[in-house]
């Protein structure tokens, strides 16, 4: 329910004002987990399954494009929209990646192609991916049709990718590593 915050709430940032569209995907997921109800029911909002790169180059520039690819059934109709409560909207994606120097830089090209999120940078060597890492994100990646208000789609949850994960919590602000440094190992697959 990362869209449905409240900040402005005139009873408090504590009591949104949203309480029915957070009642309705409660319900969703109960009737999906608890009454086995699969057939059609969409109870999560995007769900991240996979990270491809490649490289190439647009307008005469070196360009890594990033393929986010989500869960079947969860990413139907996967749009980006803005939240409820924003002041700047969708004028930036909600998307950054990590570079070489440990930097996380916004990524603002991005398009919807066949139920994925394909974005482009030039930023050359890429190592982790995040979405949504804000306190009141202003844009969000939804399913279905429409955003918080609409009562039909649901925001995908933040999340975090990492070429080289640390081990640590990915709130903690530590889950990548940098390779070169002293705590990321050069081989993703060595062990600590």
């Amino acid at each position: 329910a990362i869209d449905l915050g409240d900040p402005s709430s005139p009873h408090g940032a504590i009591h949104p004002r949203r309480k029915q569209e957070v009642g309705r995907r409660l319900s969703l997921s109960a009737r999906s987990i608890q009454y086995e109800e699969r057939e059609g029911l969409v109870y999560a909002g995007p769900t991240l399954a996979g990270v491809q790169f490649t490289h190439g180059t647009s307008n005469e520039e070196s360009t890594t494009f990033i393929r986010l690819s989500f869960v079947p059934g969860t990413a139907d109709n996967l749009h980006t929209m803005q939240a409820p409560e924003c002041d700047k909207c969708c004028s930036e994606l909600p998307f950054q990646v990590l570079d070489i120097t440990g930097k996380w830089v916004t990524v603002n090209n991005g398009v919807v192609i066949n139920s994925e999120m394909h974005l482009s940078t030039n930023t050359s060597a890429i190592l982790g991916v995040r979405y949504a890492w804000e306190a009141y994100p202003q844009c969000l990646m939804y399913n279905g049709q429409g955003g918080a208000d609409d009562h039909t789609g649901i925001a995908a949850a933040p999340f975090e990718w990492c070429a080289y994960p640390s081990g640590k919590p990915s709130w903690t602000g530590e889950a990548c590593n940098i390779p070169g440094s002293n705590a990321a190992p050069e081989d993703p697959f060595e062990v600590l």
